[in-house]
Order: C-alpha cells, then sequence, then structure tokens
C-alpha cells in the first residue's frame, strides 16, 4: 500500500478515472492516518466510510458509497478488518532515528585494538541503541497501534483467523530481519559472534522480546524506560542491563575476526 501524500490536484484530475486498487490505497492510508491521531484502543469501527470521504474531501475528491461498496469492499465491516490487516503487516521499526543516531555515534568511537576493547565497544552500542530504541518506541505512532492490533485480536475473544495470523506474522517478520540486519552490521564490525550453539535470529528474537516488554511496561511505568546506572561509559537503562547480560550468555568474541 502506497503511504505517499496526494497531491489535491492530481486528486481531482484523477477522480472520474481512479481504479479500485487506487480507491483502496487511498482508503487505507487516510484510516491508518485516524488509527495515528487518535489510537486503536477503542476499535477501528470509529474509522468509517462517512469519516474517510470527509478527510479526503478537504482534498478535492469526493468519494460515494457507490464508489467503493462493491467494488472494492463488500461494506464497512469488511473495510475495518482489512484497515486492521494493514496496521499488523506493518513494520514499525523502520521509525527508529534516535536508534540509528546512537548507533552511528558509538561505532564511530569503537576501539578494536583488543579482543577486550572490542567487547567493551560492543557494551557501549548496546547501551547507546538502548537508550535510543527506548526513546523512538515510546515517541512512535505507529508502536502502540501495532500492539493494539495484536492485543485487540488476541485477548476479546475474537477469531484467530489464518489472515490475522498471516499478517501479524509478516509485521513481525518484518522487524525480525531489521533486527538481524541491525546486528549483523554490529557484529561484523566489532568481530562478535554468537555462542555456539545459538545463532543471530535467536538473538534477534531475544532482543526484540526485551524491548517489545519493556516497551509495553513503559506505558504505565516510567521506571522501566529511565537511566537507572550511571557508569564512565554513559548512562544505562534497564532495557540495556538486560541486553548486556543476554549477550555474556549467548555472544563471544570471535578471535578469528579479521579486523
Amino acid at each position: 500500500m502506497s503511504n505517499s501524500p496526494v497531491d489535491s490536484g492530481d486528486i481531482r484530475r484523477r477522480r472520474q478515472r481512479m481504479s479500485g486498487e487506487e480507491y483502496r490505497d487511498l482508503l487505507l492510508a487516510e484510516g491508518q492516518k485516524i488509527l495515528i491521531d487518535e489510537g486503536l484502543s477503542l476499535g477501528a469501527d470509529r474509522v468509517t466510510f462517512k469519516r474517510v470521504f470527509d478527510r479526503i474531501k478537504t482534498r478535492g475528491l469526493t468519494i460515494t458509497n457507490a464508489s467503493i461498496i462493491g467494488r472494492v469492499w463488500e461494506n464497512q465491516d469488511a473495510y475495518q478488518r482489512e484497515l486492521i490487516l494493514e496496521v499488523a503487516r506493518h513494520d514499525f521499526m523502520g521509525e527508529f532515528p534516535v536508534t540509528l543516531a546512537a548507533l552511528a555515534d558509538a561505532m564511530s568511537t569503537k576501539d578494536t585494538s583488543s579482543e577486550s576493547a572490542r567487547w567493551a565497544s560492543f557494551e557501549n552500542v548496546i547501551r547507546a541503541i538502548a537508550t535510543g530504541a527506548m526513546t523512538d518506541v515510546m515517541a512512535s505512532k505507529l508502536w502502540p497501534i501495532w500492539v493494539g492490533a495484536w492485543t485487540r485480536w488476541h485477548n476479546n475473544g475474537e477469531v484467530w483467523d489464518a489472515e490475522m495470523r498471516l499478517a501479524l506474522s509478516e509485521g513481525e517478520g518484518a522487524q525480525h530481519a531489521r533486527t538481524v540486519e541491525l546486528y549483523t552490521y554490529i557484529f561484523s564490525g566489532l568481530g562478535i559472534r554468537p555462542r555456539a550453539p545459538h545463532d543471530i535470529d535467536e538473538w534477534a528474537v531475544a532482543v526484540l522480546s526485551l524491548l517489545s516488554g519493556f516497551a509495553i511496561r513503559s506505558a504505565a511505568d516510567e521506571r522501566a524506560s529511565r537511566t537507572v546506572i550511571t557508569s564512565d561509559s554513559g548512562e544505562w537503562n534497564l532495557l540495556g542491563l538486560a541486553i548486556r547480560a543476554l549477550a555474556h550468555d549467548l555472544l563471544e568474541v570471535d578471535p578469528t575476526a579479521s579486523l
């Protein structure tokens, strides 16, 4: 689905020749904007055709039920369901600017002169990106919506059908792939590797699980995200300390790495 802004003049020119797929993309994008503005806690049933049509009309395009029902979706309920599925597929980790900036800064000062220096540099990277990740998650408008999609289906007695399972798996899979990519870069730059029989996929699952848990907890208790230790290397939050402790069991310095 395209999330790029649609020019109002272009929307007027396209009015008579929009395909069903273009209508689908437009309404799903607008529906997601409503969820970002208002959250998912009260359900997608608040995202009605009328509300979406009214928002789009301000950009010069008038859409009616006749343009959508039977052509794009069978009814409004079908639209709202697809909207939730689209949210479930989302890779919220694509929007972590503070984390990426912190990573770049930490890697720019890495010391690979010895195995102990490499491990100390790795711990500094953990500290930096754990702080950045909690900042990004708590500021993200997409993360709580993704969690809302997951909890709504899991806890409200609704049927976990194959389509919803697949959508959530796609979202989680994208997050996992991005985490693997992130740590592949870190490991190769510092000469760190998973300790046999563990692998980077297992490491990514562990890191994402910790991040998700601390982020959810932070919504109710700020202690889950604040600094708890200040050392010579900088400030540590609970997520960073947990990842560092895990690293001692699952990772090791690679003595064969050529840096």
